[in-house]
């Protein structure tokens, strides 16, 4: 079932960190990735963490989050304590 774009948002403005983990092996992801997800958490203005191994493309070119090693859980961690550290949660806030 299909949601419209309005309930999306509904549901992100309520999350003060969006996060997708991705894994894959480099030859799926070689090119980069461009989900429609992102272009929905961008939409959002929140901050974003993404768990991949490939070449970062539009959220870290427009410093909307955060690309982060996905094999490391511990970085993982690190990260999401990172995001909850900060004060005002939004764009370009995290690098």
């Amino acid at each position: 079932m299909t949601r419209p774009k309005i309930q999306i948002q509904n549901f992100l403005k309520n999350c003060d960190l969006l996060i997708n983990p991705l894994k894959g092996n480099n030859y799926l992801y070689k090119f980069g990735v461009s989900q429609n997800k992102w272009i929905d958490y961008m939409i959002s203005a929140k901050p974003i963490l993404i768990s991949l191994n490939s070449y970062r493309s539009i959220i870290s070119e427009a410093n909307f989050g955060k690309f982060i090693d996905s094999y490391n859980m511990e970085l993982v961690a690190e990260s999401i304590e990172e995001f909850s550290n900060v004060n005002k949660m939004g764009l370009n806030e995290i690098k």
